[in-house]
């Protein structure tokens, strides 16, 4: 896989994948540490507005995974949510 970029990561090979989109191993450039990166894959064609929907819910379901994380160690952590400008694919950086 030719390493793509994410804002600040890269992903460096996948390492999973499920109906709603992929996750990856990547490195964030300023901190040097290795994080798991969940990207959404947005259906070709899809209107903006269910597209920005989508990007409101991976938010959402960011703020939840976080809330939960810091009662229960049996839920990773997410360290930042974003989408890249390019593709549009929203995205969440979690621990490994």
């Amino acid at each position: 896989m030719e390493p793509q970029r994410h804002g600040r990561y890269t992903l460096t090979r996948q390492i999973g994948e499920g109906g709603m989109g992929e996750v990856y191993l990547a490195e964030d450039t300023r901190l040097k540490v290795q994080r798991a990166i969940k990207v959404l894959k947005l259906p070709e064609g899809l209107p903006e507005e269910e597209a920005a929907g989508l990007r409101a819910r991976m938010i959402q379901e960011a703020r939840a995974a976080q809330a939960l994380a810091e009662t229960s160690h049996h839920v990773v952590r997410v360290f930042d949510v974003g989408h890249d400008p390019v593709r549009g694919e929203p995205f969440l950086v979690m621990e490994l």
